[in-house]
């Protein structure tokens, strides 16, 4: 399906990746060298048993990037998955991506997802990063709320003020110098500018001057990168209660947002005296709050708000009677270019002097939470033994819990520790219904 540019504005952000497909990088995960992560999934976005996902889902990533499509596909093989996106260069290498990493269960479409047209096809919407560099975001989330089937979910991510406030100031100088440039000559422009802002004016610190130094020691595959942040011709941000006007606007109700940690002001803060402050706070305010202090990127998952249903933690959720096999560890895929040159079985766990640790992965879509490292007692590796695709969560349980004399108390801690391992942040065990 070919849907090309339609305006002016469509045609400069296609020309931007066209020259500067983005990300560009060097290694992709596999968080299960299996790509059966399906039932885990399910218990990641929180969804109540009755609404879980098919063993199959539909899956379109409408602005695909160069990898995203291919993050998710390897994770859930039976999924089908749709990648759409407006540059032919970032599909045509995302292809050669997937072929070289044996996926057959993606399809590569181009076209503007603004007018892909979709009506309630998918189980599972990815839209990263793109939004806000639409012509019309509010066209964008109408088209992503409409692809979704009833009791589909739809993840989003958009830039944030704070982090993304030097990148918008060094474009509106380079628009304001010469606003009907291309995305090569926006980027030959950077490149004089910046390398002739007067450090001795500015100071050695300043983001310009810093930005310039950046930008002349690149190697040319990093100014694809580069240029998604110094050059683009076109992007908004917003803060915690503009996104959730935005959301309210579109008719989508946030279910989660991603990196939980990363959205409790008392990660950045240490007063006991502003606990009961912070304590009052409604949930949008301290979101807020957390954004301010520490700036992460707004990721969430949404969903029809006609048609919403209840957030169920993994704490929560039934478990005990799927069986269990390890993740221990996964693989990398190592590129260089577009063309894969390893595959290594990497370790998962890291020993650490209160047992072991382990990182939540790359950042990749379809997750709630990735890179942050999580510590795990001693127990874990006796769990993961256990674990060996036959035996269910509770019989683990029940099993490491007679062979370590536990008592109520342990018993506990040790079905928190069997939960947290079944999420992203610390996923070490995938999980799927006997006899699936």
């Amino acid at each position: 399906m070919i849907s090309p540019a339609r305006s002016e504005f469509h045609r400069r952000i296609q020309d931007q990746y066209e020259a500067y497909p983005f990300p560009w990088f060097d290694v992709i995960e596999a968080e299960d060298p299996e790509g059966r992560l399906t039932t885990s999934w399910n218990l990641d976005l929180g969804l109540p048993p009755e609404a879980w996902l098919p063993e199959r889902p539909r899956v379109w990533v409408a602005g695909a990037s160069t990898r995203a499509a291919v993050q998710l596909a390897l994770q859930h093989r039976g999924a089908r998955v749709i990648a759409s996106d407006l540059s032919r260069e970032s599909i045509a290498l995302q292809s050669r991506i997937a072929e070289q990493l044996g996926l057959d269960n993606i399809e590569f479409r181009h076209e503007d997802l603004t007018r892909a047209g979709y009506r309630g096809e998918f189980d599972f919407v990815s839209c990263i990063g793109v939004i806000m560099i639409l012509e019309s975001p509010e066209a964008g989330l109408a088209a992503l709320r409409a692809a979704a089937a009833k009791g589909g979910v739809v993840e989003i991510m958009l830039y944030g003020t704070i982090i993304r406030a030097d990148a918008m100031r060094s474009q509106e100088i380079l628009r304001t110098i010469d606003p009907d440039c291309g995305a090569r000559e926006r980027m030959a422009l950077a490149l004089r500018l910046f390398s002739s802002v007067r450090e001795g004016r500015l100071g050695r610190t300043h983001p310009l001057v810093a930005m310039g130094r950046e930008l002349a020691g690149a190697r040319p595959e990093q100014l694809n990168n580069l240029a998604d942040v110094v050059t683009h011709p076109y992007e908004r941000a917003y803060d915690v209660y503009e996104v959730c006007e935005m959301m309210r606007r579109a008719e989508l109700h946030i279910r989660s947002w991603k990196n939980p940690l990363l959205w409790q002001p008392e990660r950045y803060l240490r007063s006991e005296k502003l606990a009961p402050k912070l304590a009052a706070l409604g949930d949008v305010d301290r979101r807020q709050l957390a954004y301010l202090l520490g700036a992460p990127l707004h990721e969430l998952f949404v969903e029809d708000a006609a048609r919403p249903r209840r957030f169920v933690p993994v704490e929560e959720q039934p478990v005990e009677e799927l069986v269990a096999r390890p993740l221990a560890t996964y693989l990398e895929h190592r590129f260089e270019g577009d063309q894969l040159v390893r595959t290594r079985r990497r370790p998962r766990l890291v020993r650490h002097p209160r047992g072991y640790k382990v990182s939540g992965g790359e950042r990749r879509p379809g997750v709630s939470a990735y890179w942050q490292w999580r510590i795990l007692p001693p127990v874990t590796a006796r769990v993961l033994e256990l674990a060996d695709g036959r035996r269910t969560v509770g019989e683990i349980e029940r099993k490491v819990a007679r062979e370590e004399k536990l008592a109520r108390r342990e018993r506990e801690a040790l079905r928190q520790l069997l939960r947290q391992l079944l999420v992203p942040h610390s996923r070490l065990l995938a999980v799927h219904p006997r006899g699936a």
